[in-house]
Order: C-alpha cells, then sequence, then structure tokens
C-alpha cells in the first residue's frame, strides 16, 4: 500500500479523513474499536496526539503542524483483537 500524502501551507489547521480497508476491493464485515493519532514533526518528535472520530470505517482527525517540513502522521486503530496503523505523509511549505 502507498504511503497517502497531503500538503499544508504553513499555518493551516484542517482536517485529515483516511478510510480503512481490509482489502481493497472487498466489503468485509469489521469494526473499529479504538483510534488516535499520532503527529510526529520532521526530527520525528511527537507534537501533537489524540483521539481520532470514527464514522463507520473512516477516521478523522484535526491537526495544526508547527513549522515546515515533511512530518508524519500515524492513524493508530484497532480492529478486533489487532491493532492497525496507517501512515500519511504531510508536507507543509
Amino acid at each position: 500500500m502507498a504511503i497517502q500524502k497531503v500538503k499544508f501551507d504553513n499555518g493551516e489547521k484542517r482536517h485529515i479523513r483516511t478510510e480503512v480497508y481490509i482489502k481493497e476491493g472487498e466489503e468485509l464485515p469489521f469494526k473499529i474499536i479504538n483510534a488516535t493519532y499520532q503527529l510526529l514533526n520532521p526530527n520525528g518528535r511527537l507534537e501533537a496526539s489524540g483521539n481520532c472520530h470514527i464514522d463507520n470505517h473512516e477516521l478523522d482527525c484535526i491537526i495544526e503542524p508547527k513549522s515546515t517540513g515533511e512530518y508524519i502522521l500515524r492513524f493508530i486503530y484497532e480492529v478486533a483483537d489487532e491493532t492497525w496503523v496507517d501512515p500519511v505523509r504531510v508536507v507543509v511549505s
């Protein structure tokens, strides 16, 4: 799976949403039990974290990167007895 990429202008505060699929193209029943996010700054340090809003299979968080550079936003969520992590590249210019 390719890592998603979003672009921000410095100073923006925006919602980032991602949809969770078990397998591409398949409609298998599952429930996301818990979801959080971590925003890692360009130095790899934790800049922000919190709970995600869960709407069926969509996760939503709001972030406000503090400086320019390439961040990693990590969606961390539980499905059944597993914990999954989906990274998103956030490029701030």
